[in-house]
């Protein structure tokens, strides 16, 4: 005994082919596909793709992406997939920087590749400068604003292998006498100035990440467009998701440059409240992610 029967859709992305397009999405692929790749389109720019879960965003991000990888650079980031990184913002950049550097292997400009690579090169360096920067800056002690009589180096040695969170009351603790007459108040402003100056360190090299960013899409990818599908930005922690919403506002004004995002709008809204706890009464989800 047969009966028809309509196979029912996997929950697997649909395929780029326009012949499978079960969803009818062909009317929004054609339309974000042409203002991406139109030469009259303003850059930076960032799209929106909302919609709940299982709406179909990851599969409309990946038929756009194919109908632009052939004449521009595309990069695709599913972001939940990095959750466990410490600065989700590193993942996107390296993903960034892998796309231009693949794109290079492919299309070498001409008589320029090694000097192509070695900007390349100087531009990954001045990123991981930035996070080793970041992770490091925790350690530095301002030793005289906090009273400190003993040796600098014997005590910073001693401190290389304590946990972050136990770091405050062991330099009490090998400061001695000193911290004591010295006072709590001074010990704890030592690390302030010292993250003060780490936080400038950081600026300063993703400023300087920024400017070879731009001037490495001016030379060797203008015209074309570096676009980023940000995807599933939704299935984040909310203080994971609006790291990423922050570094994409570090380059935005990086001309040549389309960021894609899907996501459901709401649970994003609600999770920038929730990552800023106290001042979320006052920060209007909805604003911040326009």
């Amino acid at each position: 005994m047969t009966t028809d029967y309509a196979p029912l859709a996997s929950d697997r992305p649909a395929p780029p082919d326009p012949e499978m397009d079960a969803l009818d999405f062909g009317p929004y692929r054609r339309t974000l596909s042409r203002i991406i790749a139109h030469e009259q389109t303003k850059t930076p720019l960032t799209i929106g793709v909302f919609g709940g879960w299982g709406a179909g965003k990851t599969t409309l991000l990946g038929q756009v992406r194919e109908d632009l990888k052939e004449n521009h650079i595309t990069v695709w980031f599913t972001a939940w997939k990095y959750a466990k990184e410490d600065v989700l913002w590193r993942a996107l950049l390296l993903r960034v920087v892998a796309a231009i550097r693949d794109d290079l292997e492919r299309r070498p400009p001409e008589g320029q590749k090694s000097e192509a690579m070695q900007e390349l090169e100087d531009l990954e360096e001045t990123l991981y400068h930035a996070i080793e920067r970041v992770e490091k800056g925790s350690l530095d002690i301002d030793w005289v604003g906090a009273g400190a009589g003993v040796a600098q180096t014997v005590v910073q040695g001693a401190l290389a292998s304590i946990p972050v969170l136990n770091l405050l009351s062991k330099v009490v603790d090998a400061l001695g006498e000193d911290a004591a007459k010295a006072g709590p108040k001074r010990v704890l402003d030592a690390f302030k100035r010292a993250e003060k100056e780490v936080y400038s360190a950081q600026v300063q090299s993703l400023e300087q990440f920024e400017n070879e960013l731009r001037a490495l899409i001016d030379k060797y990818i203008a015209p074309r467009r570096l676009v980023v599908f940000v995807d599933d930005l939704d299935r984040c922690l909310p203080e994971k998701a609006v790291d990423v919403l922050e570094a994409i506002k570090l380059f935005l004004d990086v001309e040549g440059c389309i960021f894609v995002l899907g996501m459901d709008r709401d649970i994003v809204t609600r999770g920038i409240q929730i990552k800023y706890g106290e001042l979320g009464e006052m920060i209007d989800g909805e604003l911040y992610l326009e």
